[in-house]
């Protein structure tokens, strides 16, 4: 049940950044970048997005929420997302795919952004079993 909370809330996360993406008064009009000069625009002034970006945002997002209908989806999405953003958060850190080749970006804050989402949806994805609890207490002691 965690499992599939955990994708729903992924999914509806990049659904909100993919609409967010599209909406002028969250985004902010960088200065001119040499790297891409058709430019994207910063997401709450901070995330650099672009028209194409926003719909890979809502397409995750829409399937995500699809995902979140059984743990066996949810652990496939999760896994997915997983491996995804490690190498998008690893192309951002080279010069030559930092643009994803001209498409869309993926330096600066994004590699922060990505291999965040990597590690959290990596941890449900790999390592969380259903029926796993959070403890405080440790198992050390009988």
């Amino acid at each position: 049940m965690i499992l599939r909370r955990i994708t729903f809330i992924v999914g509806a996360i990049f659904l909100v950044l993919g609409v967010a993406g599209f909406i002028p008064t969250f985004m902010v009009i960088p200065v001119y970048d040499p790297v891409m000069p058709a430019g994207p625009t910063l997401l709450f002034g901070m995330f650099a997005f672009n028209a194409l970006h926003n719909i890979v945002n809502l397409a995750l997002g829409a399937w995500g929420l699809l995902a979140a209908r059984t743990v066996s989806d949810s652990r496939l999405y999760c896994r997915s997302i997983a491996v995804l953003c490690l190498v998008l958060a690893v192309m951002g850190l080279m010069p030559i795919t930092s643009t994803f080749f001209g498409l869309f970006p993926l330096y600066d804050s994004i590699i922060g952004l990505n291999l965040l989402t990597a590690i959290f949806t990596g941890y449900f994805g790999f390592v969380w079993h259903e029926g796993q609890t959070f403890n405080k207490t440790s198992s050390a002691h009988p």
